[in-house]
């Protein structure tokens, strides 16, 4: 666990670099939409095509996000690093594509995941 968290520690160590680095047009184009349910947040952003798949609550659930496009099949982000944790995952899609998502909770069995609802968005980037 604990070299988890240095290697987590360490990718936002240089994810912040790399943001820095990036010239001043680059770092404000990009736009974020944002989803937020009791135990979880999502964030897309659009023009760089990433999901954060963020867990805000210290209990058993993971949490996910789910996205797809327009008649595709459904993919799965999936974070169970457990409370105050994230994952990030790509959304391979070229500019002008429509997207669907939802951030959920995963509910033990037999409660029914707890889910935004599905959102559309059109990739930027």
């Amino acid at each position: 666990m604990r070299k988890h968290r240095l290697i987590t520690g360490i990718s936002i160590a240089s994810a912040l670099l790399l943001a820095a680095a990036l010239p001043a047009s680059a770092r404000t184009t990009e736009v974020t939409t944002t989803q937020t349910i009791t135990g979880a947040r999502g964030e897309f952003q659009l023009v760089f095509k990433h999901i954060w798949v963020y867990d805000t609550a210290c209990d058993d659930d993971s949490v996910y996000v789910q996205w797809k496009t327009v008649g595709g099949a459904v993919q799965t982000i999936p974070n169970k690093l457990g409370c105050g944790e994230f994952t990030v995952g790509a959304v391979p899609m070229g500019k002008g594509t429509t997207v669907l998502w939802q951030t959920c909770v995963d509910k033990s069995w037999p409660t029914k995941d707890l889910c935004y609802g599905w959102d559309k968005q059109v990739v930027l980037g």
